[in-house]
């Protein structure tokens, strides 16, 4: 009769749990920020410069627009920047690992 040996200490030592698999969402896509940043763009464009009421004299609405303006300049330079950023990751072959 062979009797068992005795288990090691490597035996008795806890297991870690694992990891549990990554789900990625639509918002974790490289694109997601350049595209609402340019959908901000858009709307900030087209009121500060095709809004018709803009031409009303009546309105004072220059604070308005010159903040429409602005902003719509601003946000197209931060899509463009974000989105040549994602491209460039992208086409490096680098991907980043998801968050834990």
């Amino acid at each position: 009769m062979v009797e068992d040996p005795e288990p090691t200490q490597e035996a008795s030592e806890p297991q870690p749990a694992p990891k549990p698999e990554y789900a990625p969402t639509p918002f974790d896509g490289p694109y997601f920020v350049p595209v609402l940043l340019a959908g901000m763009a858009l709307w900030f464009g087209y009121d500060g410069f095709l809004n018709p009421e803009r031409l009303d004299p009546e309105a004072s609405l220059s604070n308005y627009l010159a903040f429409n303006q602005w902003g719509a300049a601003l946000l197209a330079l931060a899509s463009g920047i974000t989105g040549w950023r994602a491209w460039r990751r992208e086409h490096a072959g680098g991907s980043e690992e998801p968050p834990p």
